[in-house]
């Protein structure tokens, strides 16, 4: 019987990654980070479980908990228990594998996590087998394939990992801390794909490489149904990803934040609709999320007022001199990764130089809040306001517990951070 309170702790030098285990609660990858890194504290009377399930199972019967419209949730998946794991080397590559399974259906699933040694990143895959019921849809965070028969089938689809290899099945999308490789595959699979595994053949993807072949300078965007599918079979090959249709203001923020766990932030579009009827305040609000992402400019912009059309010039004048950073950034978030209700959000990209900090207050009656950024530990950090210019926002470093404590005195309210680190003074000669 698997311990109630068990943790797999797993990773090397460069990475850690933590999975709860639970006799009455799935697999949940709970941390990815740098050993040793500090961790936020879960947020008090979350709507949603925090940590990430490992695998989400929809069938025609069986479908999801909450809005249950983008495969997160699921029956199936909050069924699934650890049967077994293991840990084993595979050259410079350390390999944890995790087997689940849900007696009822006798579903089981294979969810197998690669990082090579020294590399802040983790790729993943997930194989399935189902003894009867049909056909089924499998999703992994905002990723999914499909089983197309009740046998032992699998159809994964490849794609360069951000260590530069390429893998088959659905990588993890959760809290990843490394770097996709270039936007479109090259080279030749690493490994062959796992018994029993269907080759992906999609004349689809094949006349899309074919596009880019004929046109590398042309920019295609992945609408996806409004960024309800992410995969990389088409993130390796396309530029742009659409992260949502969303267009209330208020909603939007836990979808930008999140967004980094399944798309790079320079791929990552993000909608900003700033309207007519909005406040100042929510104009900045709207504005002040697409900018650690691609900025997709909507709404009624010709019927702004004055003020309103400032602040979206000087957001976009913001987001211009930041982007150039965005495909060296690796994304951290400072309170956790969002819940669709949580009143502050917080999304971090940071350089070797350079932290950007998009935070959102968007309701509630607490105007502080503080933000963790680990990787600045012991450091005197310059903060800078970068967007919005008139925000009344104030802020607090303290070096020692690498906290940035932030007042947003209005809500809602956002405001786009930056934190460097002072430049050594050079002696004189």
């Amino acid at each position: 019987m698997t311990d109630p309170h068990e943790t797999i702790r797993w990773g090397h030098d460069a990475l850690e990654l933590e999975i709860s285990l639970g006799e009455h609660a799935p697999a949940r990858l709970i941390r990815l980070g740098a050993p040793g890194e500090k961790t936020t504290a879960p947020r008090p009377a979350a709507p949603l479980p925090l940590p990430l399930p490992l695998v989400e199972v929809t069938t025609a019967g069986l479908g999801r908990d909450w809005s249950g419209r983008h495969l997160v949730n699921s029956v199936l998946g909050s069924r699934l228990r650890d049967r077994s794991h293991r840990a084993t080397r595979d050259g410079d590559w350390h390999v944890l594998t995790v087997d689940l399974h849900e007696p009822e259906t006798g579903l089981t699933a294979r969810a197998v996590h690669r990082s090579r040694r020294a590399c802040r990143c983790c790729a993943a895959r997930c194989c399935s087998a189902t003894t009867g019921r049909g056909r089924c849809t499998w999703s992994r965070s905002a990723r999914s394939w499909r089983a197309a028969s009740p046998e032992a089938t699998r159809r994964p689809w490849r794609a360069r990992s951000c260590c530069g290899r390429r893998t088959s099945g659905s990588p993890n999308a959760a809290g990843s801390t490394g770097r996709c490789g270039p936007p479109r595959p090259s080279e030749a699979a690493a490994s062959p794909p796992p018994p029993a595994a269907a080759p992906v053949s999609s004349p689809a993807l094949d006349w899309l490489d074919g596009v880019l072949d004929r046109h590398p300078d042309l920019v295609i965007e992945n609408c996806a149904s409004g960024g309800m599918r992410m995969d990389h079979a088409l993130l390796s090959r396309l530029q742009l990803q659409s992260t949502s249709d969303q267009q209330d203001l208020l909603r939007y923020p836990p979808i930008a934040a999140a967004a980094p766990t399944a798309v790079t932030p320079e791929q990552g579009a993000v909608w900003a609709y700033p309207l007519p009827e909005d406040s100042l305040d929510e104009v900045a609000f709207t504005m002040a999320g697409a900018l650690l992402g691609r900025i997709h400019l909507s709404g009624r912009i010709t019927e702004l007022s004055p003020e309103a059309r400032t602040l979206v010039h000087e957001a976009v004048t913001v987001h211009k001199s930041i982007r150039a950073d965005l495909p060296q950034a690796l994304p951290s978030w400072p309170i956790g990764l969002p819940g669709w209700e949580d009143p502050w959000i917080a999304l971090a990209l940071h350089t070797p130089a350079t932290t950007y900090v998009t935070a959102w207050r968007r309701s509630g009656e607490e105007p502080v809040r503080d933000l963790g950024l680990p990787h600045l530990a012991g450091a005197d950090v310059r903060v800078e306001v970068l967007y919005p210019s008139s925000s009344r926002a104030a802020t607090a470093w303290n070096p020692d517990t690498a906290e940035l404590t932030l007042t947003l005195p209005t809500d809602p309210s956002a405001v786009l951070l930056r934190l460097t680190r002072p430049a050594p003074v050079m002696p004189m000669t």
